[in-house]
């Protein structure tokens, strides 16, 4: 009876160590128990650790989650800060707002990067 019983206790123990190393513990438990707890610890330590691996591509997961996030908020954070300053026009050379499409003092318009569409003719002096 002692000797099923530690038997049961160290193929526990192969599992454990197998559950440590990302493999799967009730395999380890099964191979342990029927062919015997040192060749089931035997096999699991040969076998390649997986949960670094695996840790080790959460880590890139999060890393690239991490580097779209802030891309995105620095993105934000430029247009944010852009939209209280002002630009000079560059057709009269006012100052007028960054979000402005069109020139409050002489028409021009442009797009959303700021660039000059178009202007209005100019009339003729008098």
């Amino acid at each position: 009876m002692a000797i099923f019983l530690s038997w049961i206790v160290l193929a526990i123990l192969v599992a454990v160590f197998a559950a440590n190393k990302g493999l799967n513990a009730f395999l380890a438990f099964l191979a342990a128990t029927l062919l015997s707890p040192l060749i089931g610890f035997i096999i699991v330590a040969c076998l390649k650790d997986k949960k670094a691996a695996i840790e080790a591509e959460v880590t890139a997961k999060r890393l690239a989650e991490h580097s779209a996030k802030s891309t995105a908020a620095e993105v934000s954070a430029r247009i944010e800060k852009d939209r209280g300053y002002t630009r000079d026009c560059p057709r009269c050379a006012e100052h007028i707002k960054f979000a402005a499409v069109v020139c409050r003092f002489c028409g021009a318009e442009f797009d959303q990067d700021g660039a000059l569409l178009a202007s209005p003719p100019q009339s003729a002096p008098t």
